[in-house]
Formats: structure tokens, sequence, C-alpha cells
């Protein structure tokens, strides 16, 4: 997956933007990245369907 770094904060972390998500998100910012590139992501995720939001246990 990749993603668009919108703001490097100074205390290490980044605002990115995925484009199948429309909510920016925290990481890591890599060594020498700047805000407009384009950093790969790899990772475990978790998926919440709206399907599941009504699920009667």
């Amino acid at each position: 997956m990749t993603a668009t770094i919108l703001k490097v904060m100074e205390d290490g972390v980044s605002s990115v933007s995925i484009p199948t998500y429309n909510f920016p998100l925290a990481i890591d910012t890599p060594k020498k990245a700047r805000a407009g590139e384009k950093v790969p992501i790899s990772g475990f995720a978790t998926r919440v369907d709206s399907t599941d939001d009504n699920r009667s246990d």
C-alpha cells in the first residue's frame, strides 16, 4: 500500500493520506521524507465492514 505524506512533524511522525481511506493517519516518518512524497507502508491491518456493525450475537 502506498501513502502520500501530507506533513512531517518535529516529533518524528508524519500525517499521511491513503487514497482508499478518506481520513489522514499518522505513521513514523521515514528518514529524509518530505511532504508530497509517496511512501510504501506495510504491516497488519484490521478492516471493519459496516455490515459487521449490525450483527446480533
